[in-house]
């Protein structure tokens, strides 16, 4: 009975360490609260566009390029990401509704590009995913 009982809690240990150790192996990957940037180039500007994307002040990405009357892009960026938007028609940079040329992202966010002199991308910030 004693053997039999010694043998079972040498199991029952080896069984926890074994749950413990691969609990400890394991890693979770934190998934990223992104925010996504809608873009419509479609609202009769008559222009196309690039879109950059700034992750840090050094290092970007180029969108485009995207036609006017295009369908609306939607991209997945993370807070605090910078965006221009180039006009290739006129090669300048758009101004934005908000003022200057670039943009943070801190939530949901929609840009319109609108005729105008000169033209400009107008901008709609939602707290929630209002696509």
């Amino acid at each position: 009975m004693k053997k039999t009982l010694k043998r079972c809690l040498i199991v029952s240990a080896f069984s926890v360490l074994c749950v413990i150790f691969s609990a400890l192996s394991c890693s979770v990957a934190p998934t990223p609260a992104g925010y996504t940037l809608t873009v419509h180039n479609n609202v009769g500007s008559g222009i196309s566009i690039w879109i950059r994307v700034f992750s840090q002040p050094a290092s970007y990405a180029d969108y485009g390029p995207y036609a006017n009357g295009s369908a609306p892009v939607s991209l997945e960026l993370s807070p605090g990401y910078v965006i221009k938007v180039w006009n290739i028609t006129q090669d300048g940079w758009l101004n934005f509704s908000s003022g200057g040329d670039t943009f943070t992202i801190t939530m949901n966010t929609v840009f319109y590009v609108y005729a105008g002199c000169p033209p400009y991308v107008g901008v709609s910030v939602f707290a929630e995913d209002a696509r």
